[in-house]
């Protein structure tokens, strides 16, 4: 997995006090550093792909988010 060299930091702006990037600062936005993750299909998923989608959003699907260094979408 390539997040096993990534090393969450704390951020500052200025001279505000330094934030962690904790999940609750991240979705709230406090944290000034963090991106959405999008998929874009052109169709409707069918076959292989619908199954993915499936397992990514399932209780498996977001604990291997987590698991890899990510917060999961539910």
């Amino acid at each position: 997995m390539f997040t096993r060299s990534v090393k969450a930091v704390s951020l500052k702006r200025g001279n505000a006090a330094a934030v962690v990037p904790t999940r609750e600062n991240v979705l709230s936005g406090v944290y000034p550093l963090s991106r959405i993750f999008y998929y874009y299909l052109g169709r409707a998923p069918q076959g292989d792909l619908l199954k993915f989608v499936q397992w990514i959003l399932s209780p498996s699907g977001q604990r291997s988010v987590a698991k890899a260094g990510f917060f999961p979408a539910k």
